[in-house]
């Protein structure tokens, strides 16, 4: 797993990570912001070193 703390203020993308609001068994999900729209969205990072393997993508998303 993550250090989620670790994540916090990051950008990814169009994105800022703002605080971690939970975890899942394939990521971490942040309460994030988007400056460019001015709007608040949630954000899902995959929490596995390698990624995500072929069959897992699917339960991630539909977990996301």
């Amino acid at each position: 797993m993550i250090d989620a703390s670790s994540w916090v203020g990051r950008t990814l993308g169009e994105f800022v990570l703002r605080e971690p609001v939970g975890e899942g068994g394939f990521g971490a999900v942040f309460r994030a912001e988007q400056p460019v729209l001015q709007r608040e969205a949630v954000v899902k990072i995959a929490t596995s070193p390698a990624g995500l393997q072929a069959g897992e993508v699917e339960s991630f998303l539909a977990e996301a």
